[in-house]
């Protein structure tokens, strides 16, 4: 799994998040219809599983350990959670690109 196309299934996860927070539950209290929470909420569950699956093969390529394993996991439950892990991975880079410049 490369970091792009991590990047790519936790955009689309977080988006069908916020698209089931942010409109289904909203319409289904407006309507009281139950349809667009479970259909948004089918997705969701959907997307959440392919996102675990892609964390643990990125977590393992990139050699994230147990830390980012977590971190991903718990800001991936949270609504813009993976805005934050998305910061999180690009510090990291940033760490160790700079990092390896230092070493002789």
């Amino acid at each position: 799994m490369t970091e792009k196309r991590f990047r790519v299934v936790a955009l689309v996860e977080g988006l069908s998040f916020l698209l089931l927070f942010f409109v289904a539950m909203p319409a289904r209290a407006i309507t009281g219809e139950r349809w667009p929470v479970t259909i948004a909420g089918g997705i969701h569950g959907g997307l959440f599983l392919l996102y675990i699956g892609c964390l643990l093969a990125f977590a393992i390529r990139a050699r994230l350990g147990l830390l980012g394993i977590v971190l991903g996991t718990v800001l991936g439950s949270l609504p813009f959670g993976w805005l934050l892990f998305d910061r999180w991975l690009d510090r990291r880079a940033n760490q160790a690109s700079g990092s390896s410049g230092t070493r002789a």
